[in-house]
């Protein structure tokens, strides 16, 4: 009979059911402290939730002190697929208390349907095997020879499993729901004399909603509260609540109040991937009577972590645009250095220009007072200066057309063409050793209005004469050299 077995297990368990019974009959899946840093316990469709792949191993002992208290243990992969569309995840399970215990692993695959920008409906579905067990060998009994004990004292029994969840993510929100054990299997065990006893695998359902507060603009340090509800036909609502500080880079803190059972204080530690974590339980109510302590010990690895990796490609596109800046600012430099020096070579070459035009000058004078050229003066009966070159002289210009000038062959002289020049007389504002600087001049007279501005090219004395009128008649050359004496230094050259 049924009662049989009962009293196989009522001396070792009947304290585990009267103190904490809320937890035993309205919660056959295992409670945690920290589901908080591994959400996937709580809903398969939290899989591949972060952009990383994640190892976590966790222990939690539960009534420390209390013989055969509950003790569960986990351990989860999970991560990210087809561009972060997909999310995957591998979790075992061990549950024991007392003398029973639940072995079992699932196989999570989630799909992310964006609907936003900064949010996504993920959808999860879980699949795996439970394995139940029941020592009887351990049992503390009263009577050793009752029946049950004979025979098979080690049973155990498979049964399959599915999860479905689904999770909502909207900018700061994250809002939940999952239904594990959706089967709800019957497994049963067979006493050694026919004696049958269920399982009972019910159907749960689970809640959670979360909001998300960034304290910075990298989004690093985020403070949120969760809360989540907990509900199986027949039993009292369950719910905790959680207040939680998680900097991503160095490791988080955490309160949870489990209702009617305890209050839980967790922290963690994070540094380069490895991250450790441990909460205590506060035990409050009858259950506080018999022990004070639960505690629960999370390890976990974190690589391939897409958000990192962004940092880390940042920073060097960051670093590397400052050097890009650094030689920017170093190739300005270089270039106004060059400039500088090529504004410096310029004014150097200026300056030997003008020097040259200036030892042109005074050659020129030289010539022209070596040649005897200049007529200082004369009136219409030609009683002028004459010329030391040993020339005719003989002077038309009349009194009110006296100047400078030169007399010279014509066939000394040629034009820019390479021509010779015609017979006649010249106004010269300018006399250059330097075709380049009389060119200058040249530019400079047709600046001033000058447009017919000519170079003539003394082969006799090398020079390049610049002049700005031609005539064939002298009063003319005269009268014109006479407007530009005032402003300017000009004499008439005289082609024979």
């Amino acid at each position: 009979m049924m009662m049989h077995m009962m009293k196989v297990i009522r001396i070792s368990f009947l304290v585990g059911l009267l103190v904490c019974a809320h937890e035993v009959y309205s919660q056959q899946l295992s409670l945690s402290s920290q589901y908080h840093q591994n959400m996937l316990t709580l809903n398969p469709a939290y899989s591949g939730f972060e952009e990383s792949t994640k190892i976590v191993a966790s222990h939690r002992s539960m009534l420390t002190g209390l013989q055969g208290a509950p003790q569960s243990s986990y351990v989860s992969v999970e991560g990210q697929g087809a561009q972060g569309k997909m999310g995957l995840s591998f979790i075992a399970f061990q549950d024991r208390t007392d003398i029973f215990a639940l072995t079992s692993g699932m196989v999570n695959y989630v799909y992310k349907a964006k609907l936003g920008e900064e949010s996504s409906l993920n959808f999860g579905l879980g699949a795996g095997v439970k394995n139940y067990s029941i020592d009887l060998d351990n049992a503390k009994v009263n009577n050793t020879m009752d029946p049950v004990l004979f025979g098979s004292l080690r049973q155990n029994q498979i049964a399959f499993n599915v999860e479905a969840g689904v999770v909502l993510h909207a900018k700061f929100l994250e809002l939940g729901a999952a239904i594990p054990q959706l089967l709800a299997n019957d497994p049963k065990f067979v006493a050694n004399n026919g004696d049958i006893l269920n399982m009972n695998a019910v159907r749960h359902i689970r809640g959670s909603i979360k909001l998300n507060f960034n304290l910075n603009e990298k989004k690093t340090v985020v403070a949120y509260p969760l809360l989540v509800v907990r509900y199986v036909k027949g039993a009292p609502i369950q719910w905790d609540a959680n207040a939680v500080l998680d900097i991503k880079k160095y490791g988080w803190i955490g309160v949870t109040y489990h209702s009617n059972y305890a209050v839980s204080v967790s922290a963690g530690l994070r540094h380069k991937g490895f991250g450790v974590g441990y909460a205590h339980d506060f035990s409050m109510g009858r259950v506080n009577d018999f022990s004070k302590k639960s505690s629960e010990l999370i390890l976990s690895y974190q690589f391939g972590n897409k958000a990192v990796d962004k940092e880390w490609k940042e920073k060097m596109e960051r670093d590397l645009k400052t050097i890009g800046n650094h030689n920017i600012a170093q190739e300005e430099a270089i270039e106004e250095l060059e400039e500088t020096q090529e504004e410096k070579e310029v004014k150097i070459n200026e300056l030997e220009e003008k020097v040259k035009e200036l030892e042109g000058k005074v050659e020129e004078q030289n010539e022209l007072l070596k040649s005897g050229a200049y007529n200082t003066g004369g009136n219409n009966s030609g009683t002028g200066n004459a010329p030391t070159n040993g020339t005719d002289n003989s002077s038309s210009a009349t009194a009110s057309t006296t100047g400078p000038m030169r007399k010279a062959k014509a066939i000394h002289f040629t034009d820019e063409a390479g021509k010779q020049a015609s017979k006649g007389y010249y106004v010269v504002i300018g006399s250059f050793a330097s075709k380049n600087n009389a060119q200058k001049w040249k530019k400079k007279s047709e600046a001033n209005g000058d447009y017919n501005t000519k170079i003539l090219y003394d082969s006799q004395l090398k020079m390049n004469q610049v002049v700005v009128f031609y005539t064939d008649q002298q009063d003319s050359a005269m009268t014109e050299r006479l407007k530009r004496s005032s402003t300017q230094k000009v004499w008439v050259l005289n082609l024979e």
